[in-house]
């Protein structure tokens, strides 16, 4: 039986030599990825959990806060959906990097048993394509928000639940039916045996996967997500720059006000100031006769009121144009900050859309090397497909990294720090 298997081995399309099962053959290496991977899978583990913490404490530790303080900036579909998206990374910190770790430790041996070896395959994919799917869901929510704010503002908690139960169900679905009907290993049986008897631990799919599978769950929500960032970074930018237009017309419109109003005060003013005049002199000219100097003592006690009035709004008129010359100062002071702000928000999404780039080559590096390894498979080593995967790890911890950047994110984990403290003191 064993020279029946030797034989089969043999014959596979995959390299099962030692070169391409092991890793290196410096033990010392191999200590030094370990190292740097248990702290890799330690802050995804640490940074997850204190994201989902602070996510869960502030959506329910007052039900009399304003919505906005309780939750720190974030809605109740973006908080839903983050706690959702934070518990797909704790999977791949907490459960697939500790057995890669052990795996590297072992230089590629695999001695958890088949069973641990295929949940760990299976949790590597499908948590891939649930994070994706999530991103799919927090865009979505994005351009919601930007576009249609009043239909946002009425948006439910229950919106975001039946995006997070999607974001699990619908990939889980696929790969579940594609595993039940043998999509995932056609073609791949024997491979599969000699792996298990070498005591490797690889994720290989199929050609039909990986041509069919892959491609529906993964690269058509890339493409939506791309297309989903750009359409909200325009619309920030479109925002941006109507908010710039308002501001003008608001000081032109203000401006254009106050030179009416002023000249309508300084006509009344001078017609005023004349008539004033005009009594004095007929006071000082006219006969001294006591009717007639009591009738024009009143009407000069009404002009002098009047004309006191006048005076007042002329005063106000000044006040106006120093507010429009202030608006106006203020306008251009506050322009480099605004720049800057709209600057802030386009590297943010750069970042994002950066991210996503990465992401996208390491999906395209897994999906062409698995493709390979169906047709060419001994053109390559089996550590290339455990390297690529490790790449992913490194993906995992960018992710909180950038959450942290967030304003409102840090606001959030201060809050539930400064809670522990006072449950500590008390």
């Amino acid at each position: 039986m064993d020279t029946v298997n030797q034989t089969v081995c043999d014959n596979v399309s995959v390299d099962l030599s030692e070169s391409s099962v092991r890793f290196t053959t410096h033990p010392e290496l191999l200590l030094v990825v370990a190292v740097a991977m248990s702290l890799v899978a330690a802050f995804i583990v640490v940074s997850n959990v204190l994201l989902i913490a602070a996510f869960v404490y502030s959506r329910y530790h007052g039900k009399y806060i304003n919505r906005t303080d309780r939750h720190g900036g974030y809605s109740d579909t973006k908080s839903i959906l983050s706690i959702s998206f934070s518990l797909a990374h704790l999977v791949i910190g907490g459960f697939c990097m500790p057995l890669a770790i052990v795996q590297i430790l072992l230089n590629g041996r695999w001695s958890l048993g088949s069973s641990l070896c295929t949940a760990r395959v299976f949790a590597e994919v499908l948590s891939e394509i649930i994070i994706i799917y999530h991103a799919i869901c927090m865009c979505i929510d994005n351009v919601i928000m930007v576009r249609k704010p009043f239909l946002y503002r009425m948006m439910t908690s229950k919106t975001g639940y039946a995006m997070a139960v999607l974001s699990w169900a619908i990939p889980t679905i696929l790969f579940f039916i594609s595993s039940a009907i043998g999509w995932n290993t056609q073609g791949l049986e024997d491979t599969l045996v000699c792996l298990r008897e070498r005591h490797v631990c690889v994720a290989i799919m199929s050609q039909n996967f990986v041509f069919l599978i892959m491609p529906s769950a993964v690269s058509i929500s890339i493409v939506g997500f791309l297309g989903l960032a750009a359409i909200v970074l325009k619309e920030v930018h479109r925002l941006h720059e109507n908010k710039v237009k308002q501001g003008n017309l608001k000081i032109a419109n203000r401006e254009k006000i106050v030179g009416h109003d002023c000249r309508t005060t300084n006509k009344s003013y001078k017609i005023r100031s004349e008539a004033s005049e005009s009594l004095n002199e007929t006071i000082k000219s006219g006969p001294n006769i006591k009717s007639i100097s009591q009738l024009i003592e009143s009407e000069r006690s009404i002009s002098t009121i009047t004309l006191t009035r006048v005076r007042i709004a002329y005063l106000s008129c000044e006040v106006d144009r120093s507010t429009v010359v202030m608006m106006q100062t203020r306008s251009r002071v506050t322009a480099l900050p605004a720049k800057t702000a709209a600057n802030r928000k386009r590297k943010t999404f750069g970042i994002l859309i950066t991210l996503v780039l990465l992401h996208v080559l390491y999906l395209t590096a897994f999906m062409v090397v698995s493709a390979l390894l169906v047709f060419h498979a001994k053109l390559f080593p089996l550590w290339l497909i455990s390297a690529i995967i490790m790449l992913r790890y490194f993906h995992s911890a960018s992710i909180p990294m950038v959450l942290f950047q967030y304003k409102p994110t840090r606001k959030l984990v201060r809050s539930l720090l400064i809670a522990i403290k006072i449950i500590k003191s008390n």
